[in-house]
């Protein structure tokens, strides 16, 4: 091709039409070992046609669930829907290496560890746990470049508002976390890129669709498992909720690992929240769930804002004493003492409005109670 950054694409579909489907899982992880091969993907990933605009991130679509669908069957449809939102973005970020899409893939692990969280009841088996550990390791590595792009959009506006970022230990400090978000990036294309990766997406998907948890005959868990969904949404709602008011009770006096913890818990709230939102058809019962979902993402922003802070204030620290000539050390000093002064001054500010919302939140009803 005169063009050396052409593609050439193949796709081909396999559809089961009968046995298990196991053994179509086993065939894509035969496919992946051919050389020359990339790994199999799995359900459409929608992606736009050459005479389509390429979108710079796809946001998660709403999910539709029926109220007499099973337990069981609602999970897999909810699994299904974080992992095709991470495929869709996960070509995105590969060739732009933007922030967009690697905000989006965040979220939609976020959504699917919360997801595997919330149908624990029912989904569990001997493979849960590593399954879980290597979608920890993986938001992780997605976290430490998010964490930097965030630094530096902080770091710019504050320049731009202060007029104070045109001094040579300011440039040096912006190159140096340039350069240290280029590798966070590249970790982050590396792993995607990795056999590990595409084994434990592979590993995902099968466990998803035909795991043991499928088959597990014991009465406790089968009864759980063919429990219509709306049964299941009302129990697992009430508990998140109980859970969360529970624990962010004196939200002022709580250490910084706690709040972070009662961030946690809204969030498993909204997004269980917007799992079962199709299931809620009444007039009443939507206004609620609008309501209850607009007071968990204010509590969020306001504890996020809380914690962006605290990993701005380490980046800073990590890059001020980073390769720092002794001429410098006036300037890091100054810095450093700046970024705690601010810390100090926007958690103090960021903490009252998290408290005002969090009692907002608790005069919210809950809507799965009709």
């Amino acid at each position: 091709m005169a063009d050396s950054s052409a593609w050439l694409t193949i796709r081909a579909e396999v559809e089961m039409k009968r046995g298990s489907p196991v053994g179509l899982y086993g065939l894509a992880d035969n496919l992946e070992r051919v050389p020359g091969l990339g790994a199999p993907t799995t359900w459409g990933c929608g992606y736009p046609t050459a005479d389509e605009d390429e979108p710079r991130s796809f946001k998660a679509e709403p999910i539709e669930l029926k109220p007499d669908m099973s337990a069981a069957g609602a999970f897999q449809v909810i699994a299904r829907a974080c992992i095709h939102h991470f495929r869709l973005n996960e070509r995105l970020l590969i060739a732009s290496r933007s922030a967009a899409p690697l905000h989006q893939m965040r979220v939609a692990i976020r959504r699917l560890r919360s997801a595997l969280s919330l149908f624990k009841p029912i989904a569990t088996d001997e493979k849960y746990e590593r399954l879980k550990r290597g979608l920890r390791d993986l938001s992780r590595t997605l976290g430490e470049a998010r964490d930097l792009d965030i630094y530096i959009a902080h770091i710019a506006a504050a320049g731009a508002s202060e007029n104070a970022g045109s001094s040579p230990f300011a440039l040096d400090l912006r190159e140096r976390v340039q350069v240290e978000r280029a590798r966070a990036y590249q970790r982050v294309v590396s792993t995607l890129q990795s056999k590990r990766f595409r084994q434990l997406m592979q590993s995902l998907v099968a466990r998803i669709e035909a795991g043991p948890w499928c088959m597990q005959s014991a009465l406790q868990r089968q009864a759980v498992r063919d429990n219509t969904i709306k049964d299941f949404a009302v129990h697992a709602l009430d508990r998140r909720w109980r859970k969360l008011k529970r624990g962010g009770r004196r939200l002022e006096r709580l250490s910084p690992e706690e709040r972070h913890f009662i961030r946690i818990d809204a969030k498993k709230l909204r997004y269980a929240s917007e799992f079962f939102s199709s299931l809620m058809t009444d007039r009443k019962s939507r206004k609620r769930l609008r309501v209850l979902i607009a007071a968990l993402e204010l509590l969020q922003v306001h504890l996020g804002d809380l914690n962006d802070i605290q990993t701005q204030y380490e980046i800073a620290a990590k890059l001020a004493c980073v390769e720092t000539a002794a001429a410098r050390a006036a300037d890091t000093v100054r810095t450093a003492a700046g970024h705690r002064n601010e810390k100090n001054k926007r958690s103090a500010a960021l903490l009252r409005s998290a408290s005002k919302a969090y009692s907002e939140l608790l005069d919210a009803e809950p809507f799965w109670k009709g």
